[in-house]
């Protein structure tokens, strides 16, 4: 692997600018997910830095999920594929950080999931919209078995709000919208039973509107659906 990518280092923070380097390179596809960086020596060399540096900068694209370190003979510092999975630990950190509200997360759940929706009524092959019909029976189902099942149908039904949105085939947006699993889970939770009849009836008609390719229709109902439970929610508070 060559080492024309780096540059010597000479900033007060050099660890950083280490990160911001290696990170590039990443980018620039000079480094591609299962390559190994050149040994740590090599790579205190070519910065001129000493190797806790290069060590706390390491440290700080393993966190990020850039790298995957390794030990053994074999072993080092490898690039890892990104994944939909780390874009949303940092946008669900983010968030908790700004200290986001349940009507803000509501806004934005009414601009992306209902849009996501509408996408999924456009771009889901038949055989998918099969799948979520199949899904839909099995949460009516669940639903039939009563009240000692209500937290596991609420877990379910947030479950069928990703798998409708996955039908976007959009991964940025599911990205975002995984990075707010924990908050809807959380939210949902709390719903009480008295609603379910609402949740299967609103669902009917969403993936009515799906089968139907219609996803002007999909897109208003999600917006609706998503609406009303917020608000519900607020007033029985």
């Amino acid at each position: 692997m060559t080492m024309q990518p780096f540059q010597r280092v000479s900033t007060a923070r050099v660890s950083e600018a280490i990160v911001e380097q290696i990170r590039q390179a990443i980018i620039d596809g000079q480094f591609q997910p299962g390559d190994r960086l050149p040994s740590q020596r090599d790579l205190a060399k070519t910065f001129g830095v000493g190797r806790s540096a290069l060590l706390e900068a390491i440290r700080i694209l393993e966190q990020s999920g850039l790298l995957t370190i390794r030990t053994g003979g074999s072993g080092g510092a490898f690039v890892t594929a990104p994944s939909i999975r780390q874009v949303s630990d940092s946008l669900d950190l983010l968030f908790r950080r700004e200290g986001a509200t349940r009507e803000e997360l509501s806004e934005f759940r009414i601009v992306l999931e209902s849009y996501c929706c509408k996408m999924a009524a456009e771009k889901a092959s038949d055989e998918e919209l099969a799948n979520i019909e199949k899904q839909f029976q099995e949460l009516k189902a669940l639903a039939d078995k009563g009240s000692a099942y209500w937290q596991t149908f609420l877990t379910r039904e947030i479950e069928f709000h990703f798998l409708v949105a996955n039908l976007s085939h959009n991964r940025v947006s599911m990205a975002v919208l995984h990075s707010l699993a924990t908050w809807l889970h959380s939210f949902s939770s709390q719903m009480p039973e008295l609603y379910k009849e609402r949740m299967l009836k609103d669902w009917e008609a969403i993936v009515t509107a799906l089968r139907n390719r219609d996803g002007e229709n999909a897109q208003h109902l999600l917006s609706e659906h998503i609406y009303f439970f917020n608000l519900m929610h607020t007033t029985s508070e």
